[in-house]
């Protein structure tokens, strides 16, 4: 387990649940998108979609992260503990919403109203 797992209280937290849900986490993130082959995460990410460019699509092809930011979210709030790289929180369901794009040089962009539409979703 990484130090800073330990130095947060993070295993601490992961204990704590208000009962809904079946003690499953529901996480949003709306970012660039995740990778859904990344091996961390790929169990946890129980639904998928990307909604930039004025449209909806819940195609893997569309929400796929190219950029990697999404992706390292999703990875920070729920990785597998599996002795390969960070950990994330236990019993979590990602909810990935691409609304942001790498515009080719690396940087992230995207638009208010994809954000908005996003957050719709969720």
């Amino acid at each position: 387990m990484p130090w800073g797992v330990y130095r947060i209280h993070t295993v601490e937290a992961w204990s704590t649940n208000d009962g809904s849900s079946n003690g499953v986490v529901e996480v949003a993130i709306l970012d660039t998108g995740i990778d859904y082959n990344h091996p961390d995460l790929a169990g946890n990410i129980a639904w998928a979609v990307s909604v930039v460019n004025g449209r909806v699509s819940e195609n893997p092809k569309d929400y796929m992260d190219k950029n990697g930011h999404g992706t390292h979210v999703a990875d920070i709030v729920s990785a597998l503990n599996n002795d390969n790289g960070i950990v994330g929180a236990p019993n979590v369901e990602v909810y990935a919403v691409k609304c942001l794009v790498d515009n080719g040089n690396g940087k992230v962009g995207g638009y208010n109203s994809w954000n908005r539409r996003g957050i719709a979703w969720t």
